[in-house]
């Protein structure tokens, strides 16, 4: 890529927010006095979850500049808000209605993985089988990935190398990527022994798209319309396989010019286009353990499997809340949720041209769905869906108030010693990025945070120093640095 910033999304292409989860935007959230969960009560109107969600919303969007931004909440069986926001089509001012499509990223790695279950319930798979049992071509090369199982495509820990970005993105579907991956991945070596560690890994689920074929006869795209899309009534969502109507998606922006639609050729790994509201009727059936108006979908098996931390493997690094992957979710115990002791599962997704934040909190019987165009950013986008669910939260009684928000700034500085200091210091992993922090040759209080990309270092923030909370924060950053 000659352009850097599409290079740069490429990078982060599908992933939960990279550096939005070190500094842990709901990590400050303090105590609601939450009350014992309960179902929402039909009745409840949501009045205020309304109210300051439209505004935070609109906030959002002029902020950012973006086009366009669609979300809906969902209470138990019901959809009790849809709205969307700007234009779908700046040329003829046509703004976004609930069937406006959006591409969602890396959000579809959940139909991805409700297929997969949909096939352990059928009978046509088994979860801690090899891939290699079921895809033979996959073990050929290395004799190692023969130990991926289905399981390790779904929690990000086949060792796989990562992503394969060559055709992934093009202005018309182009069918030959997955062989294409395939092919890559014969050329490349594993990143770790299966089972090791969980490191976010498109290409695991992309291999979904061989899996579906070779146990079922049916195309990846024709197994999710007739087993997921048509049972729960997902009328408006598709994979780019053939141009959409241009009335029938929002379009993405490069100041005023519209760019070509967008086709991600990882289908099962970032492909999707949807909306807010078929995406609530996948939450509904989430949060219903696998049923949706009366039909079962899923096993409650399998949906409880899903929302189970599989990060506790033989490498349990220090744990971050923001990147505790599920069967498919980024984490299984959503930040800002967490903080008032409610279950919070959640997905995000970023490509070149769209953003999306999926979050649902099985127990309070709650989710919502969050889509935009870029500039917008899943990060900024779950940080939205996060605040829409507390406010839920508040108006169906399960918190008694909503939570103080994070300090505007950092606590004040704090001496720290040499020992404190020096056990900042190294070089540190996570999900994605690798960063370091070193002594300051200016400041002995202060360390400098540095970022790692293909042309050496870069710091990321101003001098991270000791506080009055016990932790390190970067200058002006209100979030704790903790590794």
């Amino acid at each position: 890529m000659k352009d850097r910033r599409v290079a740069r999304a490429l990078r982060a292409l599908f992933t939960v927010a990279l550096v939005g989860a070190l500094f842990a935007l709901s990590a400050g959230i303090a105590s609601a006095g939450a009350a014992a969960p309960r179902p929402a009560a039909a009745t409840t109107s949501y009045k205020a979850t309304i109210k300051d969600g439209c505004a935070a919303a609109q906030a959002l969007l002029g902020q950012s500049g973006a086009a366009s931004l669609s979300l809906a909440l969902v209470s138990g069986d019901r959809i009790v808000w849809q709205e969307a926001f700007g234009y779908a089509d700046k040329a003829t001012s046509t703004p976004p209605g609930p069937d406006t499509m959006y591409g969602i990223g890396s959000v579809s790695k959940m139909l991805a993985t409700v297929a997969a279950m949909k096939l352990v319930d059928q009978g046509k798979i088994e979860l801690d089988a090899p891939l290699a049992l079921y895809v033979p071509e996959i073990a050929r090369v290395f004799p190692v990935y023969g130990q991926i199982t289905i399981r390790m495509l779904l929690d990000h820990s086949s060792g796989f190398p990562g992503s394969t970005y060559g055709d992934a993105i093009t202005g018309v579907y182009f069918p030959g990527y997955l062989q294409k991956m395939m092919d890559a991945l014969a050329t490349e070596r594993p990143k770790t022994t299966p089972g090791y560690m969980s490191v976010y890994c498109n290409d695991g689920f992309t291999l979904v798209e061989a899996l579906v074929p070779a146990v079922t006869g049916k195309t990846f795209a024709e197994y999710v319309q007739d087993e997921v899309f048509t049972p729960l009534g997902m009328d408006h969502s598709a994979y780019p396989l053939e141009p959409f109507a241009p009335d029938t998606y929002a379009k993405a922006y490069a100041g005023d010019v519209a760019r070509p639609r967008e086709s991600l050729n990882v289908l099962a790994s970032g492909g999707l286009y949807s909306t807010p509201t078929d995406m609530g009727r996948l939450g509904t059936m989430l949060m219903n353990g696998g049923v949706f108006n009366g039909t079962r979908v899923l096993s409650a098996d399998s949906v409880a499997e899903m929302g189970v931390d599989q990060t506790l493997l033989s490498f349990n690094p220090v744990p971050s809340n923001a990147a505790r992957y599920g069967l498919g979710w980024d984490t299984v115990t959503q930040p800002g949720l967490r903080a008032v002791k409610v279950t919070g599962w959640a997905k995000g997704g970023d490509s070149i041209d769209y953003h999306a934040a999926f979050i649902v909190a099985p127990q309070a019987r709650l989710a919502v769905t969050v889509i935009g165009v870029a500039p917008l950013g899943s990060g900024g986008l779950e940080t939205l869906g996060e605040r829409i669910l507390l406010h839920a939260l508040v108006d169906q009684g399960t918190l008694r108030r909503l939570p103080k928000p994070i300090p505007a700034a950092a606590p004040p500085v704090k001496t720290a010693t040499d020992a404190q200091l020096a056990a900042m210091e190294g070089v540190w992993a996570m999900n994605q990025p690798v960063f370091r922090i070193a002594a300051s040759a200016s400041d002995p209080q202060a360390l400098v945070f540095s970022v790692l990309s293909a042309d050496g270092w870069h710091p990321a923030g101003d001098s991270l120093r000791l506080r009055t909370d016990g932790r390190f924060h970067i200058d002006g950053a209100p979030a704790p640095c903790t590794p």
